[in-house]
């Protein structure tokens, strides 16, 4: 529910409780910008935790800005890259290592 205060006229959202105009109510209209070192995070918990960067990457795709969409794609793309790669990286370490005993 809106918090009931005057906004402009022609303004999409409630700055106060981020209420949409005409839209559900915990819609946040505008977000915050992804820091470099918050994407540098993402990105290796994506590749170090291939779930992680499935799940983050479906969730920032359902997001109304490009940014998010834009940093879920990639870890979407980075976790189900290291889904694939990491088992055979840990085979061909396990290999290397009982053919070197």
């Amino acid at each position: 529910m809106s918090c009931g205060r005057d906004i402009a006229r022609d303004a999409l959202s409630c700055p106060h409780c981020h209420w949409t105009v005409g839209g559900r109510p915990g819609h946040v209209a505008y977000s915050e910008p992804i820091s470099t070192g918050k994407r540098a995070l993402l990105y290796a918990c994506s590749l170090l935790i291939p779930l992680f960067g499935i799940v983050l990457g479906a969730v920032y795709l359902s997001w109304d800005d490009e940014e998010h969409r834009h940093v879920g794609t990639r870890c979407l793309i980075l976790g189900v890259v290291s889904l694939v790669l990491l088992p055979t990286l840990l085979s061909v370490i396990l290999y290397v290592t009982v053919l070197s005993l």
